[in-house]
């Protein structure tokens, strides 16, 4: 019998996988980048969560690239202070400790990566440290599957609204 996550999973894998789990898999252990003009997005999911981070950046022309979580996050920690850090379609560039240093990046492709949620209604505001909150109050949930109620963290907009 399926459990319901497993269930979730099934009916999330994008069809153009045709089976192939295994493209899938690596897609959700990498982060999806975007640029255009003067701004970078970076997305990144586990199915449950769906995380966006948009922020200033240069970008050359509008890109799309999916970089493996561990190797952007060695990248981000080694890179000398202020330096850039360029990511093309086949590798990852930087300075460490006064030298450059290309990595490569493996073969991949953009279609596996999940879709993000889409969500019909309007979005709601939501105060500056109510996020951070959240997170902070997540790590309390329960890890037990049957009990749904406390592996979330509830939000009640009535509160927001007073």
């Amino acid at each position: 019998m399926n459990s319901p996550g497993t269930t979730a999973f099934r009916s999330s894998v994008p069809s153009n996988t045709t089976g192939n789990l295994n493209a899938f898999s690596f897609a959700m252990s990498c982060v999806l980048i975007r640029g255009s003009a003067d701004t970078v997005t970076f997305e990144a999911t586990t199915l449950d969560e769906h995380l966006r981070f948009e922020g200033r950046g240069e970008t050359v022309a509008p890109a799309n690239q999916l970089v493996p979580y561990d190797l952007l996050a060695d990248a981000l920690k080694s890179a000398d202070a202020n330096s850039a850090i360029t990511i093309n379609p086949d590798a990852i560039s930087y300075v460490t400790g006064g030298a450059n240093l290309t990595v490569p990046l493996p073969e991949h492709k953009l279609e596996d990566f999940p879709p993000a949620p889409v969500i019909a209604g309007n979005p709601i505001p939501l105060p500056g440290g109510l996020i951070g909150s959240m997170v902070e109050a997540s790590g309390c949930a329960s890890t037990d599957a049957s009990r749904y109620v406390l592996n979330s963290v509830n939000l009640c907009l009535a509160i927001l609204a007073l």
